[in-house]
């Protein structure tokens, strides 16, 4: 009786941790790609700001 009843809440508790960690692990795992792309789009954004001045200046340099 000690034994299953210990079994039972050793299995609960481990499916229950280990469903917990891969939750916390998939939840940081998309913060940060979410910080990766917004920091992707911000750079790619100032690449593009950077290019069209250059490609004005260029422009009414030539």
């Amino acid at each position: 009786m000690n034994t299953s009843k210990y079994k039972w809440f050793h299995n609960f508790e481990s499916r229950d941790t280990v469903r917990a960690l891969g939750f916390g692990l998939w939840a940081l795992g998309f913060g940060l790609w979410a910080l990766g792309f917004g920091l992707w789009a911000l750079g790619f954004g100032l690449w593009a700001l950077g290019f069209g001045l250059w490609a004005l200046g260029f422009g009414l340099w030539a």
